[in-house]
């Protein structure tokens, strides 16, 4: 579960199961939120496989994330 989060004089996406896990900053609580929601409905997907950086035609709403070593 994504969930939005104050930082200093900005919003944060953090998630329940990773605590590791941050995406942000937003300007705005509502913004943050939002996308939020966006993750915990699976309107937008999280991928952080090899594909990193390369467009996705068959699934448009998926944000692709690197995972540092």
């Amino acid at each position: 579960m994504y969930y939005a989060e104050q930082y200093y004089n900005a919003w944060l996406i953090k998630n329940t199961a990773d605590v590791n896990w941050v995406f942000g900053p937003f300007e705005s609580e509502a913004d943050a939120y939002f996308m939020a929601e966006m993750f915990n409905s699976g309107k937008i997907k999280f991928n952080g496989d090899d594909t990193y950086g390369e467009k996705g035609f068959e699934e448009p709403y998926t944000v692709h994330q690197h995972v540092a070593e």
